[in-house]
């Protein structure tokens, strides 16, 4: 693409905190640059335009330092020293310049549709909105067993960017796994044996469903009980020999 087609484009990168923003450099990002809650404690070199934060208070007072000042506090730093602008559930006086999140108008892109379930789709619905046409992601990953019930509310936006010829960039593996098309497969046992059926039936999938479930406590809970048996057992021998 020239420079000029690429000066034409409204940009826009999005930063989370997952694997693959881990080795961002300077010149993956482009256009505006947002992120979400504490974002300039993960990335203190990036000068963010824009921050999504809808937590409420309470939530977010375990990701800042102890150091006496509220999270509005380090939020009010961050706008005097870098221009950030936050957006939250609704403007806070000590935040000079945030804004109340449109959820109104972004509402409306839904429908009815449950497709809230956390910060990326916000940051996805608000940019879709803002009439973006490319979009670079790095960090909203997914793979992390308390953001996996978010993937299908994830696919939806960006098939939603993508029907309206949104151009996205960077890291974005829930588009990057090699899924067999079903029925167009030549041969349907490697449709089983795939990456897909690894990745998303495999363990991590296991894994997952047991932590919901409370299994993995019973797991953990039956192996500590053996370990604990195997112990004793040990121990009485020891006792019997000497």
């Amino acid at each position: 693409m020239s420079h000029k087609a690429r000066q034409k484009e409204k940009t826009v990168t999005v930063v989370g905190f997952g694997q693959s923003a881990r080795n961002l450099k300077p010149e993956d990002l482009e256009g505006e640059v947002w992120s979400v809650n504490n974002a300039h404690m993960h990335f203190p070199w990036i000068r963010f335009d824009r921050i999504i934060d809808l937590h409420p208070d309470h939530y977010e007072r375990r990701w800042y330092p102890k150091d006496g000042r509220t999270r509005w506090a380090h939020y009010a730093e961050q706008v005097k020293q870098h221009g950030v602008r936050y957006i939250f559930q609704e403007p806070i006086p000590e935040v000079y310049g945030s804004s109340k999140y449109p959820i109104e108008r972004v509402a409306e892109l839904a429908g009815n549709y449950p497709v809230f379930g956390g910060s990326a789709q916000y940051v996805w619905a608000l940019l879709i909105k803002e009439g973006f046409t490319r979009v670079k992601q790095y960090g909203f990953d997914m793979w992390a067993y308390d953001h996996r019930h978010q993937l299908w509310q994830q696919f939806f936006w960006y098939g939603y960017a993508h029907a309206k010829g949104i151009k996205m960039d960077g890291v974005i593996p829930q588009l990057h796994t090699k899924q067999p098309w079903y029925a167009y497969c030549p041969d349907e046992q490697a449709l089983w044996e795939g990456e897909y059926w690894r990745q998303w039936n495999g363990f991590p999938c296991a894994a997952f469903l047991a932590w919901q479930s409370k299994l993995y406590w019973k797991i953990v809970h039956g192996t500590y009980r053996w370990w604990c048996a195997v112990k004793k057992w040990r121990m009485r021998n020891e006792a019997s020999g000497s």
